[in-house]
C-alpha cells in the first residue's frame, strides 16, 4: 500500500496486521467465513517464526 507511507514512522505493516489479527478473525467468523481464511489472519499476530512453524503452515499449500 504505497499510500500508506509515513516518512517520519516505520511503515504501518505491523499495525495492519495487528488490527486483523484482534479484530478480524471474530467479524469474519460471525459471518460465517472459510476457516482456512480466519486461521490465517490468526497467524498474523505470531511471530514470523512462529507462524512458519505452526501447523497449519505444514498443511496451507494443499488447500491453496
Amino acid at each position: 500500500m504505497p499510500w500508506w507511507y509515513w516518512f517520519d514512522r516505520e511503515e504501518p505493516l505491523r499495525e495492519i496486521q495487528r488490527w486483523l489479527a484482534e479484530h478480524a478473525p471474530a467479524r469474519l467468523r460471525a459471518a460465517g467465513a472459510d476457516p482456512g481464511l480466519v486461521t490465517r489472519i490468526e497467524l498474523l499476530a505470531l511471530p514470523y517464526d512462529d507462524r512458519w512453524a505452526h501447523p497449519y503452515s505444514d498443511s496451507a499449500a494443499e488447500t491453496n
